[in-house]
């Protein structure tokens, strides 16, 4: 129940910023230098929370932060969001709300200790917490559920993680919370989310800004590019924009520990990294077969190709497309069904 209220002041605190600070379309370049310019000055004293939230996740749950420390992260974290949000600089909100639900479980196993409750439970309220947050700042319960397990790794915690979902989602239908998608995705009559899902392909959920190497580039350049790009795919290009291929980073870290183990060899080129036989989406698949597709793989996202031309198109996350099919059941449903 706290989480589902946080949730709602979560969602309500972005569609504010969203109101006071994305004017006018010609003041676009003023409001994105002053967002860098605030995100950057709190970087200087917080580098932490530069990025998409991830780290300070694990620092949490490997206890590296006081208390009063844990505070300040996340308020100069949801600041950060919410002005980078707020401006339309948008870097992605779905990996901050699972910080700010993990800091919901947090606080509410500090208060516990306060209250004379014994034992380290501060990890596992912090899962219930993250998992509950962003099921009701989503609106995608199921969706919360496999992706906290998933980040976790921990079988055991299903079944608490199971009833702080429903519980919290519960809460949030009847203090009608919205999803912080809503906004975002169905802001405009333009919006794929109000099209008909037989209309709507994988190329219009695409992001079609994506890191690329030439197939010659060295490991080196691929190692700065994963730096710069924690978590994703990069994509192997010709200069003609011909695909060639994808490195995953689990396939780049392998590498890198096999030429620490033999020694001194020479390093391959980014060509050589490309994971063979990996799946590509056409720009004219429909969403349901790439939905079939998510389901058959343990993939996060597949490189988005026109076929007639061998170009790369972008990337399709598997959060994207379930966030988007989620937002379709919901309006073709009205309102009653979560991913």
């Amino acid at each position: 129940m706290a989480a589902a209220g946080a949730a709602r002041g979560w969602v309500s605190l972005l569609a504010v910023a969203t109101r006071y600070l994305n004017g006018r379309q010609s003041r676009l370049p003023r409001r994105l230098m002053a967002a860098g310019l605030v995100v950057g000055v709190l970087a200087v004293f917080y580098p932490e929370v530069v990025g998409n939230g991830q780290a300070l996740i694990t620092g949490l749950v490997d206890e590296d932060y006081s208390t009063q420390q844990a505070f300040i992260l996340l308020l100069v974290k949801v600041s950060a969001v919410a002005i980078v949000f707020g401006c339309g600089t948008v870097g992605g909100a779905m990996t901050p709300t699972l910080y700010v639900g993990s800091m919901v479980g947090f606080i509410f196993s500090t208060v516990l200790t306060s209250l004379g409750m014994e034992g380290n439970h501060t990890v596992a309220y912090a899962m219930v917490g993250m998992a509950a947050f962003f099921a009701v700042a989503a609106q995608a319960p199921l969706t919360a559920l496999v992706m906290v397990v998933e980040f976790s790794m921990s079988g055991e915690m299903i079944y608490p993680l199971l009833i702080g979902v429903v519980s919290a989602y519960g809460t949030g239908r009847l203090i009608r919370a919205r999803s912080m998608y809503a906004a975002s995705l169905s802001g405009s009559p333009e919006s794929v989310v109000n099209l008909p899902m037989a209309q709507v392909h994988v190329h219009d959920l695409a992001r079609h800004v994506v890191p690329q190497v030439a197939p010659d580039a060295s490991l080196d350049d691929v190692s700065s590019l994963m730096l710069r790009n924690p978590g994703d795919l990069i994509f192997v290009v010709k200069k003609d924009g011909t695909y060639e291929g994808a490195i995953y980073p689990d396939d780049f870290l392998a590498v890198r520990r096999q030429m620490e183990e033999k020694g001194k060899s020479p390093p391959p080129t980014a060509g050589e990294l490309i994971r063979a036989g990996a799946p590509v989406l056409d720009v004219g698949t429909h969403l349901t077969d790439a939905l079939k597709l998510f389901e058959q793989t343990h993939l996060p996202a597949f490189p988005v190709v026109w076929k007639n031309t061998g170009r790369l198109d972008g990337v399709l996350y598997r959060n994207a497309l379930f966030q988007v099919i989620t937002e379709m059941m919901k309006r073709e449903s009205g309102g009653d069904v979560g991913m």
